[in-house]
């Protein structure tokens, strides 16, 4: 028996050219895990309590939603919010040793030590009573 094998050729445009037919949108979130990247836009959405999500196209074959407000698309104004790494932490705090910004790994003490022992010993307990 000869198998019969079919190709099926689509008329569809290569990637980059179906990719140019739908408009950028860029994340403009700096705390955003994919900020400054672009990607073409399918859709978006709104809600009744918020600003709503887009729809983009990611790798060219998987849908991502992201919410409106970390886009360029968003109607607010961007808040400038940063996000610190242990590498930012670790430089602002070697920039704030050296400029004497911290405080003393020993501070100085105040007023005179505390006694370790004393010398009087405390009365022993009463005993119980009796009454109820």
């Amino acid at each position: 028996m000869v198998e019969r094998t079919s190709h099926h050729q689509l008329d569809t445009p290569p990637p980059d050219q179906r990719l140019a037919e739908f408009p950028e949108i860029e994340i403009v979130d700096p705390t955003h895990p994919l900020f400054g990247r672009r990607f073409p836009l399918l859709h978006t959405s709104t809600t009744l309590t918020g600003p709503g999500f887009a729809w983009v196209l990611y790798r060219g074959y998987m849908q991502l939603r992201v919410p409106l407000s970390v886009t360029n698309l968003s109607v607010a104004a961007p808040v400038i919010r940063t996000q610190l790494t242990r590498e930012g932490i670790q430089e602002l705090l070697t920039l704030a040793g050296q400029c004497g910004l911290l405080c003393p790994s020993q501070p100085d003490t105040s007023g005179a030590v505390c006694p370790t022992s004393s010398a009087e010993k405390s009365a022993p307990p009463l005993p119980r009573s009796s009454r109820r």
